[in-house]
């Protein structure tokens, strides 16, 4: 009885550790984002609107600009470096388990490193 509590009790730690990412990850914004710091809309409801991220403060991120992942936390959020600035986001949505990653928004470069866009495919003709 004992093992399987101890067992139990492991896969459920086990299971809220987060997805192990090599760190730190460089991400490209491919159009201006917002930074809010609230989640509550106009009309009085709450929800995480895709295109905007959360944090404890509110600013305006451009496109091509470049934003670094320096740790991820629990459920979904991070802690990223923008403009000299640290921000702890409340949900990134290019980290694994999101089933949206914003691809279109948010181009991520899991190595860390910077690397130059693939040239536009001619289809055999020059």
């Amino acid at each position: 009885m004992q093992l399987m509590f101890a067992s139990a009790t492991f896969l459920l730690v086990w299971a809220q550790l987060p997805v192990r990412t090599p760190l730190p990850v460089l991400l490209e914004l491919r159009r201006d984002v917002e930074v809010r710091s609230s989640e509550v809309l106009p009309d009085g409801t709450t929800r995480q609107l895709r295109g905007v991220l959360y944090a404890d403060t509110s600013m305006r991120l451009h496109r091509g600009e470049w934003i670094t992942m320096t740790s991820i936390g629990v459920e979904g959020s991070c802690r990223v470096r923008v403009r000299k600035t640290e921000l702890a986001l409340r949900s990134c949505p290019w980290l694994e388990g999101f089933a949206d990653h914003q691809s279109d928004i948010f181009h991520v470069f899991r190595s860390g490193k910077r690397k130059p866009a693939p040239a536009p495919s001619t289809n055999g003709r020059r």
